[in-house]
Parts: structure tokens; sequence; C-alpha cells
């Protein structure tokens, strides 16, 4: 008899329920994509459609017995991989095709009220986000002095914060 670990089970039972189009909800501990997301938080997890996934989508991602909702921040059509990233981290997180995706999320869930994510407002939000982390990762990954590096960080962080607040 093959022994399963409880991760390997929570995560077929997840993957199961997400491939019958079913809504899951997932509680947020972490603070990596503060102020977006915070501990506490419940997000409405979907099925992640490959051809209706795009930069700026903030998605579920399993690496190792950790789960990561992150943003996705570009996606690689040659190797077909995407690549994630916490708002609140200056670092790409590794690439994933988009089979290993476990969903999307559509909603969240904070203090008694719902926001859907896939208003046009989180959309532009969710994309500029997006781009601005890209420019974050190139900045710290080439010779640039450290004052660019540290501006970059500065920008993405008060941009983020300022388009959290607004939606």
């Amino acid at each position: 008899m093959e022994k399963f670990h409880y991760h390997h089970l929570t995560l077929t039972a997840v993957r199961d329920a997400l491939a019958r189009h079913r809504r899951i909800k997932l509680h947020v501990r972490g603070t990596s994509m503060a102020p977006w997301l915070a501990p506490g938080d419940v997000l409405v997890v979907v099925h992640p459609h490959a051809d209706a996934l795009c930069p700026g989508d903030i998605v579920v991602r399993c690496d190792g017995n950790t789960w990561l909702a992150h943003r996705l921040v570009a996606y690689d059509a040659d190797q077909d991989m995407w690549y994630t990233k916490g708002d609140n981290v200056p670092r790409l997180d590794p690439p994933l095709s988009p089979n290993a995706l476990l969903g999307r999320v559509v909603a969240i869930e904070r203090d008694g009220t719902t926001q859907g994510l896939d208003t046009w407002r989180f959309t532009v939000a969710g994309r500029l986000i997006a781009w601005l982390g890209r420019l974050e990762v190139r900045l710290a990954n080439r010779p640039v002095p450290t004052t660019a590096r540290r501006w970059a960080r500065a920008l993405h962080m008060s941009t983020r914060a300022l388009i959290t607040k607004l939606c």
C-alpha cells in the first residue's frame, strides 16, 4: 500500500475541485503580497484557464509544501513558462509551466465584504503592479547604481500602495 503525505492528499483534492469548475476558498497567512493581500483575507480561487491568464492576475501555485498566492508578472512563450512574484518581494519566484498553476484568484473577502478582481479597475491596477515588479527585478539584476535599485523599489512600493488604496 502506498503512503500519501497529507499535503499530497490536500493538493489532489484542490486540483480535483478546481478541475470540476468549483470555486475554493483559501486563507492568506503571509505578507508577500502586502498591502494587496493581508493575513486573514480569504481568496476565492477558480481553475486557471491558460487562455484567460495575463500578467497582473493573482494565481495560486504550489512550491513543495508551501502554497503561494503571487502575481503573474511575465510569460515566456518560447519556453511556455510563467513568472510570478510577490508584490512585497524584490525577486521572481522560480518559473513554472501553465499546468503547475493551481488556480486564479477572482475575489478577495476581507472584513465581511467581497471584492471581485475581474473589473477593469483591478485588471489595470494588477497589470501596472506587474510591470513595476518586472522593472524592479530587472534593475536588481543589472549592474546599476544602488540608488537606481532603491529608486525602483521605492517607486514600486509607493505606486502599489497608492493603487491599493484607490481600488
